[in-house]
């Protein structure tokens, strides 16, 4: 059976936080007081095509109703990137196609287009990125990360830009009103992000200046012998970048038995990235969760959540705010 990409809208006040998300300080009478989460019934995003795979929903800061949705979908050839539109709040969507990605797929340029992200800046100008996998003569994988821009609310799109490095993984996207930033996990012999190669596993900080047209190495983080993770990006209300990533042991010789959450501050624009900041240990091996950063004008701005999956599948936890980040850092 075909498996039809899904969302289901949530309807809250402006600004709202899950109730497990809470420090343990907060009185009952806080609690009560934060606005109820509605959960409406599901609509169909895709009316045929499919399976779709990893969607991310990204709104519009000065117009909620509109939403754009970006997602890999399985085809005959392999698997493509696309993105979906809907300007009523979720009740309708169209299929807004990302230029290329078929031709690509068609030419074997790409064989898998996956780890879709999108984001909207503050300016409406909408992104989507992606992978686009292709398995070399020898053997090995190339990942190069592709992005597109909307600058119609996600009717029409362009690009593709094209960010050469050749061991990119699980790429996010953000957008102030005059950059771009990615996160993205790299080999540290991949010479498009590291000058002088090394023999590990980076947290790479990629920026345009440009809108998405060209992009940059800022930095990266992170370099032993332990394997990477990251999560997900996410700007802090004076548009500093916070990086989120996950390492855990690569070798069954290594001391660590589980994996740690880590974020770090990348400042001036990405120039200067700062020390990891240890959030928690997580018992498992694989991608555990996500942060995100309240940039509301209410009295938790500038807070951060982080939400991970520890132990089995089965089990989730969700920590309360691990920093608090103000506007003066």
């Amino acid at each position: 059976m075909k498996r039809a990409l899904i969302i289901v809208v949530m309807i809250a006040g402006a600004a709202f936080c899950f109730r497990h998300l809470l420090p343990a300080n907060y009185s009952a009478q806080t609690v009560q007081s934060i606005p109820e989460i509605m959960i409406q019934r599901n609509i169909r995003v895709s009316d045929n095509g499919g399976p779709f795979l990893e969607p991310c929903v990204s709104a519009y800061p000065n117009d909620p109703n509109v939403l754009v949705v970006s997602s890999s979908e399985v085809v005959k050839d392999g698997i493509l990137a696309t993105a979906f539109v809907t300007r009523d709040g979720g009740r309708a969507w169209t299929r807004s196609p990302l230029p290329e990605m078929r031709e690509s797929l068609a030419r074997r340029e790409f064989v898998h287009a996956l780890d879709t992200w999108s984001t909207v800046a503050p300016n409406g100008i909408a992104y989507v990125s992606a992978l686009a996998a292709k398995r070399l003569d020898d053997g090995r994988w190339q990942t190069p990360i592709v992005v597109y821009r909307s600058t119609d609310r996600g009717q029409n799109w362009q690009g593709p830009t094209l960010i050469p490095g050749r061991s990119f993984d699980r790429p996010s996207i953000v957008a102030t009103r005059d950059k771009v930033f990615i996160e993205a996990v790299a080999s540290g012999k991949d010479t498009f992000v590291v000058k002088q190669p090394i023999s590990a596993d980076v947290v790479s900080l990629l920026s345009s200046d440009d809108q998405g047209g060209s992009f940059q190495s800022m930095g990266y983080v992170a370099p032993d012998n332990l394997g990477r993770n990251s999560l997900n990006a996410s700007l802090l209300p004076d548009d500093s970048v916070l990086l989120s990533y996950f390492d855990h042991p690569r070798n069954e010789g290594q001391r660590l038995t589980g994996g740690r959450l880590y974020i770090v501050k990348a400042m001036d624009g990405g120039r200067a990235l700062g020390l990891p900041q240890f959030v928690a240990d997580v018992n498992r091996a694989s991608n555990p969760g996500q942060i995100a950063v309240d940039r509301s004008t209410g009295p938790f701005r500038g807070r951060v959540y982080a939400a991970w999956e520890g132990g089995s599948l089965m089990y989730c936890e969700l920590s309360a705010s691990c920093l608090d980040f103000c506007q003066d850092g």
